[in-house]
C-alpha cells in the first residue's frame, strides 16, 4: 500500500507556530523566564531552515556539486565548533580550532567508512545522503565535545591539588589528567548511550520517522535508521577523545606546569 505524503505549506507551518507561543506563555506564567531565548530561537529555526531547503535545492540541480558539498560541509563544521565553544566559561582561539580540528576528523571518518563501506556509494552522486548523515554526525560530535570541554575543565579545577602532586612525582602533562580524560569522555558518551538504549522502544528518531513519513517501507527505515544509531557514537567517540587531548595540553606550560584556569 502506497501513503501519503503531506506536503507542508508556509501557512501551515505559521500555524505549527502556535506550540511556541504555548511555550512562551507557559514559561511567563510560571516565571521561567525563557521568553525572548525561545522567540529568538523560533525565528532563527524558521530562517535557518528556509535558507538551507533554497540552498541544497540549488547544489542538489548542479551537475558538478562536489565543490559546493565540500563548502557546505566545512560550514557546519565552522559553525558547530563556534557554537560548542561559546557555550564554555572560558573561550579562546584554540578551543575553536581544537574543535575544529576534532569535529572535522569525525566527520571524515565515519562518512568515508559510511558511503565505502556500509551504503557503498559516491557519495558526491548522493548529496540528499551526504549532507543529512554528515549533519547528524557534526550536529552530535558538536554536543559531546562541548560536553567534554566543559567537564575537563572542571575536573581539572577540583583535582588541581592531584594533578600537581602527580607532576611533583614526574607524571607527564597526558599521565597526570588522563583519569580526567577517561571521566569526561565516558560523561559526554552517555547521552549516545542513552538514546540507542530507547531508540525502538520509546523514540523514533529523525532519519526513521523521515522515512515514515515519506512513505517508505517500515523495515527498511528501521535499518537506515540502526545504521545512523551505529555510526553516531563513534563520530561522539573520536570528536570528544580529540578535543579532550588537543584541549588538555592547554592547561599546561611548556616547563609542564599547571597553570591557572
Amino acid at each position: 500500500m502506497s501513503l501519503p505524503f503531506i506536503d507542508i505549506s508556509v501557512l501551515q507551518v505559521l500555524i505549527a507556530l502556535t506550540f511556541i507561543a504555548g511555550v512562551i506563555f507557559l514559561s511567563w506564567l510560571c516565571g521561567i523566564g525563557l521568553e525572548r531565548s525561545f522567540l529568538i530561537a523560533s525565528i532563527r529555526v524558521f530562517l535557518q531552515l528556509t535558507v538551507l531547503g533554497y540552498v541544497l535545492r540549488y547544489v542538489f540541480n548542479l551537475e558538478n556539486n562536489r565543490s559546493a558539498l565540500l563548502i557546505i560541509l566545512e560550514c557546519m563544521v565552522i559553525i558547530a565548533s563556534v557554537e560548542a565553544a561559546r557555550r564554555q566559561e572560558e573561550r579562546s582561539a584554540g578551543l575553536v580550532i581544537s574543535l575544529l580540528v576534532s569535529l572535522n576528523v569525525a566527520v571524515t571518518a565515519v562518512l568515508l567508512f559510511l558511503f565505502g563501506g556500509v551504503l557503498q556509494g559516491d557519495p558526491f552522486a548522493l548529496p540528499h545522503y551526504f549532507i543529512p548523515l554528515a549533519g547528524m554526525v557534526i550536529g552530535n560530535a558538536a554536543n559531546g565535545s562541548a560536553l567534554a570541554v566543559h567537564r575537563l575543565a572542571g575536573d581539572i579545577r577540583s583535582h588541581r591539588g592531584e594533578i600537581e602532586a602527580a607532576l611533583a612525582l614526574g607524571a607527564s602533562p597526558y599521565r597526570a589528567v588522563q583519569p580526567y580524560l577517561r571521566s569526561t569522555v565516558r560523561t559526554a558518551l552517555i547521552p549516545s548511550i542513552n538514546t540507542m538504549m530507547l531508540t525502538g522502544l520509546v523514540q523514533i528518531p529523525g532519519i526513521m520517522g523521515g522515512l515514515l513519513m515519506g512513505g517508505q517501507a517500515p523495515v527498511a527505515a528501521a535499518r537506515y535508521q540502526t545504521v545512523v544509531m551505529y555510526m553516531l557514537p563513534f563520530g561522539v567517540m573520536a570528536s570528544c577523545l580529540l578535543t579532550a587531548l588537543l584541549i588538555s595540553r592547554g592547561y599546561f606550560s611548556r616547563r609542564e606546569q599547571l597553570l591557572d584556569i
